[in-house]
């Protein structure tokens, strides 16, 4: 079989938007999947005739349409809560289109290869997906001899290739070639000013211990493979600040305003970060990264940041309370937060705060309306507030089935912004589902708050993308 054409598809959404970057939520806007890119970059520079398809940005709404034109292998980039929409999306196409390979990548397909590999033209690629897809689309009849592939058998027997371990050397990866994509300007970020918006990875993986922490998909996807063979977490790979300054200016130069850096912990290595700002401090972009609070507690660091364009860094505190921290294992000082917090507002980076309700059974009322406190003192710009949801391949999920905490038995997609699937003899499912609303009304109903949104929003399509996000945020 001769693949030379090669079509990747982020299928059609009924309802809700459903995030690729970091799969744990539904979106409330579409964000660039680079770590689709990067593969079907890969793919591209190899000879293959390469076609990306965002169906939500497209605006294309019909399987059947997407794969008018035939390819002789489709690619999806799946994570927990996109599971049923690909497997569906597939199904059109093998019905369509008979004997097709179909390769799903991501994290829901690493922890779970046997709920894609279904039919004998299904293939998973487990972890990293860049350097295994392109060796199985260039030797698919070998597909017994590739490391981190999961296949089926002629006897419809499943199989499970030995790990393709991970990629060492990041550099060696080209920039993800943003304009395969049918829109590439039409990525849109409502907490930046300025538009369009792209994404960036500059390292892999997180050396922390959070027991309920889903970090990006495709940092999932590695992590739970590695633990798979080697029972422990992978190790961090960061790419040299020399190759991330050159990503930036070639976004600059594609004419993107804003870049959102989907790094786990882009500020682990402080000298690294330093150098990267240096090199980045002239390109007039907008800038967000996630960071965790105890990294942020350094001014210098914080005043580089600023000068480089960054002006929202998102930090997961998820609870006030330092015995709830201390239990979920986050090895954080809650004072170093609020030192963090200080100096972000001292150079004019607005703190993204994360909150998780229920990631403790030392969770109750008390400790909930003492976090609710101290955000309505803080008065941060934009909260995100979640219920902790178990994700298969988290040491909470683990504990939650054990203990029966689970209200479903296992786990089940929903979006945590809006519902519960635990529930603890003192706090029900019920009563961490009215806190959430009670955070989202008492922060983004204040009248204080929706008047400094209109007085800071500087266009049309600026109010429009604020209207759809706060709409989505209550729907």
């Amino acid at each position: 079989m001769s693949i030379r054409k090669v079509h990747f598809i982020v299928p059609p959404s009924k309802g809700k938007l459903i995030d690729r970057i970091f799969g744990c939520n539904y979106a409330f806007f579409i964000q660039q999947n680079i770590f689709m890119l990067y593969p079907a970059t890969i793919l591209k520079e190899n000879g293959f005739n390469v076609e990306v398809t965002d169906a939500p940005v497209d605006g294309l709404k019909r399987m059947e349409d997407i794969i008018r034109v035939k390819a002789d292998a489709y690619c999806f980039y799946s994570n927990f809560l996109s599971r049923e929409i690909d497997l569906k999306a597939a199904s059109v196409i093998t019905s369509s289109l008979d004997r097709v390979p179909v390769i799903f990548m991501g994290s829901d397909p690493t922890c779970f290869p046997e709920n894609y590999v279904v039919d004998k033209n299904y293939y998973v690629i487990r972890g990293e997906p860049e350097l295994t897809l392109l060796r199985l689309l260039s030797e698919i009849e070998k597909v017994e001899k590739i490391p981190g592939v999961s296949w089926m058998t002629k006897n419809k027997q499943i199989v499970h290739n030995p790990t393709a371990g991970i990629i060492e050397n990041l550099d060696l990866l080209p920039h993800p070639d943003r304009l395969l994509c049918k829109n590439p300007f039409k990525y849109l970020n409502p907490k930046f000013k300025k538009q369009p918006c792209t994404t960036i990875l500059t390292s892999r993986g997180c050396p922390y211990r959070c027991i309920y922490c889903v970090p990006n998909s495709l940092s999932f996807a590695r992590e739970i493979e590695y633990k798979r063979f080697f029972g422990k977490k992978p190790p961090v790979k960061f790419r040299s600040p020399e190759d991330v300054i050159t990503e930036f200016i070639e976004i600059k130069d594609q004419k993107y305003k804003a870049v959102q850096i989907v790094d786990d912990e882009f500020t682990l290595d402080k000298r690294r970060v330093l150098k990267i700002c240096e090199g980045i401090k002239d390109l007039d972009l907008e800038i967000g990264c996630l960071a965790r609070a105890d990294h942020l507690a350094d001014e210098e660091l914080i005043r580089a940041l600023s000068k480089a364009g960054v002006t929202h860094i998102d930090i997961g505190v998820e609870s006030f309370c330092q015995k709830i921290l201390d239990h979920i294992r986050k090895d954080l000082d809650i004072k170093a937060f609020y030192k963090a917090y200080s100096l972000l507002k001292k150079y004019g980076i607005e703190p993204e705060l994360n909150v998780l309700l229920g990631a403790s059974p030392l969770e109750n009322k008390e400790t909930i309306e003492y976090t609710l406190r101290e955000i309505r003192r803080l008065d941060p710009e934009i909260l995100h507030v979640q219920v902790c949801t178990p994700f298969p391949g988290t040491e909470f999920y683990e504990q939650a089935k054990r203990q029966g905490w689970i209200i479903t038995g296992d786990y089940v997609p929903v979006d945590p912004m809006n519902e519960a699937i635990i529930s603890y003899p003192h706090l029900s499912k019920k009563e961490l589902e009215k806190y959430l609303l009670l955070f989202k009304r008492k922060h983004y109903l204040r009248p204080k708050y929706l008047i400094k949104q209109l007085l800071k929003t500087q266009s049309l399509r600026q109010l429009k993308n604020k209207i759809l996000t706060m709409y989505r945020m209550f729907k």
